[in-house]
């Protein structure tokens, strides 16, 4: 009888723990909104962007080295929080917190035992990063997609002014579940592929990549599995580790020789030969 009692008040907890987490969601795509007009210079920077060609060069991925991740930062939402506290990456740097968006990261503050409280300015200021890993999106939904699109390039810019010398990798959104993106009016999957076909544009495939890890998570119909998350937006935990397997067959390393643990691709995220997607 205690067992049942216990497993039953598990559950609840559970249960109030995904319905928390679609709620900030809510919030926050709510909050981006009221700040979504763009001017006319800026929408004039956005469409001069997105006219450019797309890159012609083909980008090398290998599989990561020993202590590669040990000069990477991952900034992002609570699915990058996911990563940071279930995927069992070891050495990296997180900038990460639920909600984070474009519209409130440059006032976002993370606390490091070396540094304190810092800004993300801040941070990429005081250390060097080798690779910046950035997922941003989800809880831009319910705002304007011009000017997600828009401050999301400023952050880029931002970073690459601080870090020139870094490896970008842009992490295109995980899909949501199909119980979600068939009835909620703002978490569609529709609308995160154009977005995420948006951002692609900001990769060049030299200094900046796109990468989408989407494939290995999706069903069928291009959803997020069902057995793969309990809310209908984040994975389980032991699906985590799926995706840093994923991400250490996309690793850049620059001047890496020519050799049989190379994947290419031309666009940065369909292609793995070292890995069947699920």
């Amino acid at each position: 009888m205690k067992n049942k009692f216990t497993k039953g008040i598990c559950v609840i907890l559970v249960a109030c723990l995904f319905l928390g987490a679609g709620i900030i969601l809510k919030l926050y795509a709510e909050k981006a909104a009221s700040g979504d007009m763009l001017t006319d210079e800026e929408r004039a920077e956005l469409e001069k962007e997105e006219e450019k060609e797309p890159p012609v060069k083909e980008i090398t991925f290998v599989n990561a080295p020993e202590g590669y991740w040990n000069d990477a930062l991952f900034i992002g939402d609570s699915r990058t929080e996911g990563i940071r506290m279930y995927s069992g990456i070891e050495g990296a740097t997180y900038f990460s917190s639920v909600g984070l968006s474009v519209y409130g990261i440059e006032k976002e503050t993370v606390y490091y035992e070396d540094l304190g409280e810092v800004t993300l300015e801040q941070l990429l200021t005081e250390k060097k990063f080798g690779k910046i890993y950035i997922m941003l999106g989800i809880n831009e939904l319910g705002s304007n997609q011009d000017t997600t699109v828009f401050k999301y390039g400023e952050i880029l810019k931002s970073i690459r002014k601080l870090q020139p010398e870094t490896t970008i990798f842009i992490q295109a959104n995980i899909h949501v579940g199909a119980e979600k993106s068939n009835y909620d009016a703002i978490f569609k999957n529709s609308t995160i592929n154009e977005l995420n076909g948006r951002l692609a544009t900001y990769a060049n495939n030299i200094d900046t990549v796109y990468i989408d890890a989407n494939p290995l998570f999706d069903d069928a119909n291009g959803d997020l599995n069902a057995e793969y998350t309990g809310d209908n937006v984040h994975l389980y935990a032991n699906h985590y580790v799926d995706w840093k397997n994923w991400l250490e067959t996309k690793a850049v390393v620059k001047d890496a020789p020519e050799g049989e643990d190379e994947t290419k691709t031309d666009d940065g995220a369909k292609k793995d030969e070292n890995k069947d997607d699920k």
